[in-house]
């Protein structure tokens, strides 16, 4: 079982995802009314300016007030970013991890940070394992990255969502037994989903 989580991350309730590349939305984002905010040097960021980035998201983690909770979601695990990304958490004032593509075998280099882990379930073998994933005590939450998991497995996306509706009862069913909080749904760039 998960070790005891704090009570800050078990109250989140939104999450706000922001460009580590952007000043101007780090700036502004702490003011957005979100519980979180999550500075991303994975997706949002192309691969030529990760370096540049991360020096972008350590000057505005730090700008930022203690509250919203500051998380920074690092590059996957097999990425030639993942190592740097770790490599600053250190010297940032951070809530939280949150960690894409997430795998059993992912989660010890983050989790040694000390930082409590977000983990996105966006993968086959990350949906495998993610009774694995919950149970390991850095774990405070999981997450479905529906977009990326439905790509892995060559879904059709509907309207009505059903064609993740195994994922998201899976990660509902494994968050519970392995005593952390629900998960966080699907994040839409448009609120939907």
């Amino acid at each position: 079982m998960a070790a005891q989580m704090r009570a800050d991350l078990a109250a989140i309730r939104s999450l706000l995802f922001v460009p580590a590349d952007d000043e101007r939305k780090l700036a502004g984002a702490a003011a957005r009314g979100a519980d979180a905010v999550i500075v991303d040097l994975e997706d949002a960021v192309s691969e030529g300016g990760k370096a540049a980035a991360r020096e972008t998201a350590a000057r505005a983690l730090a700008a930022m007030p203690e509250r919203p909770l500051r998380m920074l979601r690092v590059n996957a695990f097999a990425t030639a970013f993942h190592d740097g990304d770790l490599a600053i958490l250190d010297g940032l004032a951070l809530d939280a991890v949150v960690l894409p593509k997430a795998a059993p075998r992912a989660l010890e280099g983050v989790a040694a940070s000390g930082l409590p882990v977000l983990a996105i379930v966006e993968t086959a073998e990350g949906l495998r394992g993610s009774y694995e994933i919950a149970s390991h005590p850095a774990v405070f939450a999981l997450m479905l990255g529906a977009a990326d998991l439905s790509a892995d497995l060559g879904l059709i996306p509907r309207e009505d969502a059903l064609e993740i509706l195994h994922a998201r009862s899976r990660l509902v069913l494994d968050s519970r037994a392995a005593g952390i909080r629900a998960p966080f749904d699907a994040a839409g760039a448009d609120g939907s989903r």
